[in-house]
């Protein structure tokens, strides 16, 4: 189904402004790792995909076998969640106890109310605690939990850019510009994929100092990309 999919991708968009979507940029699909993204109640889809993969019922139809392997997530980004519905698997710690997930959770101040804001605490403590009889590699698990400061909930949608005078008067924006409010959201994202190798590096500046900001969320170094294998604080 995703094939078909982004073989109709490329037919309609072709070219897209990052390029054709060619064999080669489809490579993310053949290395067997997804990257999972979305905003609202579909950063609770992602986190309903992310705890189907990793607890080994990815693309299964009752009791019939997988049609094809489970891919490895190479991240999870949720963009101001709402969590209402989730299942129970997202909150287990057992369901992510063997397969890492590196996850940010990007909030705005609309999502933070107190029922909410506890589903979302419990869900990453679960993504983050990883085996019990493996503590060194839980605490190389990657998981952030921020709010982009003075958005609001459709700011962290593409929203901002194409219909911000209605999301302004209906209080789904705050003060900042478009530019601005999107950008906060759009760097922590790039950042993180590059960071925990989601994206491929490209060596622009505007990655490497979106990588430097999600370092500083999780709280780790960057690599240099020059190869020397030194790292950057």
């Amino acid at each position: 189904e995703l094939s078909t999919l982004l073989g109709t991708l490329r037919a309609a968009l072709a070219p897209t402004p990052l390029g054709s979507l060619d064999d080669d940029a489809l490579d993310f699909w053949r290395d067997g790792s997804v990257a999972l993204l979305g905003h609202s109640f579909g950063g609770g889809t992602v986190l309903e995909a992310a705890a189907a993969i990793a607890d080994g019922k990815f693309g299964k139809c009752g009791d019939a076998p997988p049609a094809a392997p489970s891919p490895r997530v190479a991240s999870a980004v949720l963009l101001d969640p709402w969590l209402l519905g989730c299942s129970d698997a997202v909150y287990e710690p057992a369901t992510f106890a063997r397969v890492e997930v590196p996850t940010l959770c990007l909030m705005t101040q609309t999502l933070m109310f107190p029922q909410n804001a506890a589903a979302i605490q419990h869900a990453l403590h679960a993504i983050g605690s990883g085996d019990p009889a493996d503590p060194a590699a839980c605490k190389k698990r990657t998981v952030a939990w921020v709010e982009a400061a003075g958005t609001r909930h459709q700011e962290a949608s593409d929203f901002a850019a194409i219909a911000y005078p209605t999301i302004r008067l209906s209080c789904m924006a705050g003060s900042l510009p478009p530019r601005l409010s999107l950008g906060r959201h759009l760097t922590a994202t790039v950042g993180f994929l590059a960071l925990v190798g989601a994206q491929p590096i490209n060596g622009s500046a505007q990655q490497q100092q979106a990588r430097a900001l999600a370092a500083s969320l999780v709280g780790r170094p960057v690599e240099d990309d020059s190869g020397d294998g030194s790292e950057q604080k």
